[in-house]
């Protein structure tokens, strides 16, 4: 289960930000495609949700780390939490949303190369 939390967080956070098209405009086009209109009502709430799928991604990533130990997936999957909680609560960017929520994407994207590569994790 480990090896797919950061997986699971970084998707999972990337689909409720593209239902809420006023905070990320740049997904707007990939949550209406999708289907995700409907949840424009519900758009606090996916905020909550949002955020709650961001620190299971960077849990996900620190355990990720602990079973590869490579620095730099766990640098990108560390800063950009930190990154997006730093835009919703110090000071609202979206150019800086949107590089924290990639960056969790990329973050993902690096531990499952990394955890293929690696020979010594505990699968």
């Amino acid at each position: 289960m480990k090896n797919y939390l950061d997986k699971t967080g970084a998707i999972g956070a990337f689909l409720a930000a593209g239902s809420c098209p006023v905070c990320f405009p740049l997904l707007a086009v990939v949550g209406s495609a999708l289907g995700f209109g409907f949840l424009k009502p519900y758009e606090g709430a996916m905020m909550v949700i949002f955020q709650g799928l961001v620190l299971v991604a960077l849990v996900g990533n620190i355990l990720s780390f602990r079973s590869h130990k490579r620095i730099v997936p766990l640098a990108v999957g560390v800063i950009s939490p930190i990154l997006i909680f730093f835009v919703f609560y110090v000071y609202f960017s979206s150019v800086l949303l949107n590089i924290g929520l990639f960056g969790l994407l990329t973050a993902a994207m690096m531990n499952f190369i990394v955890g293929r590569q690696c020979t010594s994790c505990k699968k």
